[in-house]
């Protein structure tokens, strides 16, 4: 049975993806990436999405699977077998896959370093106010 998604959702999701592709050379249409064809271009893209919706969103494989209407396990076979779905085409899915993981990772260091800055502000002010209790 497969997972109960708004379409709203799916829009989100997918018009996410196509923005993290665009720089990189690959578009889509949704009505493609949902619809039944199997042609290797097209299970080459959905391998992006289902690689992009796991690392960016941490999105389940029953979410990732509705949202390309398919299964979980359909989502989980093209998350396991990214390099054969991207046959062909391999060094530049490779570019583009290390490419998304180098700007996720800036991403989660950009979220470290205002954590810690906000943590830092924290510390100051509770300093200060030590300080004024102090003299």
């Amino acid at each position: 049975m497969k997972n109960k998604i708004s379409y709203t959702e799916v829009e989100e999701a997918l018009i996410y993806c196509q923005a993290r592709l665009i720089n990189h050379g690959v578009t889509f249409s949704i009505k493609a990436i949902r619809g039944p064809s199997r042609v290797r271009e097209l299970n080459g893209i959905r391998a992006l999405i289902v690689l992009i919706l796991r690392t960016d969103k941490d999105y389940s494989f029953a979410k990732i699977g509705a949202i390309i209407n398919r299964d979980h396990a359909s989502a989980i076979h093209l998350f396991n077998n990214y390099d054969k779905f991207t046959y062909g085409r391999l060094e530049t899915y490779e570019l583009i896959k290390y490419e998304l993981m180098k700007e996720n990772l800036l991403r989660i260091e950009i979220i470290e370093r205002e954590k810690i800055l906000s943590q830092i502000e924290t510390y100051d002010v509770a300093i200060k106010i030590l300080k004024l209790r102090l003299k």
